[in-house]
């Protein structure tokens, strides 16, 4: 089981366990809303690296707290974060907290957490198709992050909002022969036999047996 679909599990799981919450991906296609009723976990797959010693991954969550409401109330909820990751998959390693503050695109409280598996049974090289041809490669890393412009109100100076909002994928690529892959422009990228492939992809940096690239749009095959 990859991140991706660790993530899946672990909403699915909460909204199971804790059906006063809601749960959803930290970034989809549609623009998140302002208005919060109820406790909200937002997910997204932070990292996920494919190595010869073998799998790791790291979700990164964030409850989101309705207007009025107490950081205290959410305890509960991040007890069952805690409980349905170590329950998830045997590679569960821990899960951190932040403290609770000021989300500057919703403005509401928000609490980050941060929860890690490893496995050995996942490890081992592999293959990355870069624009149609196969590449053999160690291992692999992917950090996902989000980017847009603050969104401001007239006469004050906190963002209410995130606009042009989209997500950056960062693939680090292990083991990789480089040479002549700098010719590669707005490529597409899919990490061994994974069923997302990732478009329109450009070079951050290549070095000997390393290189790192950047896409903003990630698709899924469909059978």
């Amino acid at each position: 089981m990859g991140a991706y679909e660790l993530l899946e599990s672990l909403l699915e799981q909460l909204a199971a366990d804790f059906p006063q919450g809601e749960f959803q991906a930290a970034y989809g296609t549609e623009q998140s809303s302002r208005r919060v009723e109820r406790l909200t976990v937002a997910g997204q797959v932070a990292k996920e690296r494919f190595a010869p010693e073998g799998w790791s991954g790291k979700l990164e969550l964030t409850v989101f707290l309705p207007r009025g409401t107490e950081p205290g109330e959410a305890e509960p909820l991040l007890a069952a974060v805690e409980a349905a990751a170590r329950e998830l998959a045997p590679g569960f390693r821990g899960m951190e907290r932040g403290k609770a503050q000021q989300d500057k695109p919703t403005g509401l409280l928000a609490i980050p957490c941060a929860v890690e598996f490893a496995g050995l049974d996942e490890g081992g090289g592999g293959e990355v198709t870069l624009g149609g041809k196969v590449y053999p490669i160690a291992g692999w890393s992917v950090a996902v992050s989000t980017e847009g412009r603050e969104l401001v109100s007239i006469g004050e100076s906190q963002a209410f909002a995130l606009g042009d909002r989209r997500t950056r994928y960062t693939v680090e690529l292990e083991g990789l022969d480089t040479q002549g892959l700098e010719r590669l422009a707005s490529f597409t990228a899919k990490l061994g036999e994974s069923p997302e492939t990732y478009v329109g992809c450009r070079w951050k940096s290549l070095s000997q047996n390393r290189g790192v690239f950047v896409s903003y749009q990630r698709q899924e095959e469909t059978a």
